[in-house]
């Protein structure tokens, strides 16, 4: 079950990246802000690997800050099945529940 929700996490942030990408493509466009960067004397190639690079850099960002509470929530949940198996509480896992009356 761990190895499709990370599969599903992965080609959901390259599906969310690859918009990004274009639609930071299409604002500078739309703005003439890519008339300007087109007009430099540096290499088109450069300017979409810049653009790429800083658009990877922010979708590592994205991803960090999402699977830290996701990857919490997994622990969390191996240790509660741990608990039930073993027949104890995961709120008080010091003490063993009373059996009987």
């Amino acid at each position: 079950m761990t190895v499709w929700v990370t599969f599903y996490e992965g080609v959901t942030f390259a599906f969310a990246g690859t918009l990004g990408l274009n639609r930071s493509m299409a604002m500078e466009k739309d703005r003439g802000c890519l008339d300007g960067l087109l007009l430099t004397p540096v290499d088109r190639s450069a300017i979409y690997f810049g653009k790429a690079v800083g658009n990877l850099i922010f979708m590592l960002l994205v991803e960090v800050i999402v699977e830290i509470p996701s990857s919490l929530t997994r622990e969390q949940e191996e240790a509660l099945r741990a608990f039930a198996a073993a027949g104890e509480s995961p709120t008080a896992p010091g003490k063993r529940r009373r059996r009987g009356g």
